[in-house]
């Protein structure tokens, strides 16, 4: 994007911290991009200058000007193609309840539920390939331990992980 753009938030999006939202829009923005872009009062809500920090409300107006470097694939978007390709034939298996808001599964013990150092392997890393559509990314509800078994829930939306 090389000129301003507005964007009016919607319910969907509202109570969300403004990073976040701009990470989540443009593919893993860095921190530190955004705070240097929030001070030179690049990105703007409501007319006003904003921080990071900023809580949306639904019908707030979002004006972005010169997030040029935001177009590169981030961190989530190499982590997802990664996972796609890496889906262990257990994982689809495992699946113990899936609507349009959780999904339970059946965590073998082995598996780590977030990465670290030294696990290149984990199950919110291969959460998104069991998650499809737009504006719908896996979140953690909470964590088992590595060498434990049991039912891991996953929300496939913000506001159902905040629920």
């Amino acid at each position: 994007m090389t000129q301003a753009e507005a964007e009016t938030i919607t319910g969907a999006d509202a109570g969300q911290r403004l990073d976040r939202w701009l990470r989540h829009k443009f593919n893993g923005l860095p921190q530190s991009r955004i705070e240097k872009l929030c001070r030179q009062g690049k990105i703007r809500v409501d007319g006003g200058r904003t921080r990071p920090s900023f809580r949306l409300e639904q019908g707030n107006e979002v004006r972005l000007s010169a997030i040029t470097a935001a177009a590169a694939p981030g961190k989530e978007a190499r982590r997802e193609a990664s996972s796609a390709r890496e889906q262990p034939a257990w994982l689809q298996d495992s699946v113990l309840f899936a609507d349009e808001h959780l999904i339970a599964i059946n965590k073998p013990a082995g598996i780590a539920v977030q990465g670290g150092t030294g696990q290149a392997l984990h199950i919110d890393q291969l959460a998104s390939s069991l998650i499809h559509g737009p504006g719908r990314r896996p979140r953690l509800v909470h964590r088992l331990d590595k060498a434990t078994s049991g039912v891991l829930v996953i929300a496939c939306t913000r506001k159902a992980a905040a629920a």
